[in-house]
């Protein structure tokens, strides 16, 4: 159940091609220095969406992605496939879910 506005993230483990989707009420970067704390590497914020129902909108990047899930909310998406895949999102789901 949502419960106000929140942000959708695109956290990437810079040097891989690993990438984590999820969603904050707070600021994105606040849940990258969460996330921080458990990773060897610097992770870099790719790009974030304010949207309306985040649990939502993280549910359907979540299956859009599901042939490159590797592990939980981590993708294995080069730059190039994540690219295209947020010029399709924002362009087909984005609308919706602002």
């Amino acid at each position: 159940m949502s419960v106000g506005k929140g942000q959708l993230y695109f956290i990437r483990a810079p040097g891989t091609d690993r990438v984590k989707v999820g969603f904050t009420r707070k600021a994105a970067e606040i849940r990258r220095g969460q996330l921080q704390v458990g990773s060897p590497l610097e992770l870099a914020i790719e790009h974030t969406y304010e949207v309306a129902e985040p649990e939502y909108a993280e549910a359907l990047v979540h299956k859009d992605l599901q042939v490159y899930r590797i592990h939980g909310e981590w993708f294995e998406l080069d730059e190039e496939s994540l690219n295209a895949y947020l010029e399709a999102f924002e362009e087909v789901r984005l609308p919706d879910l602002i």
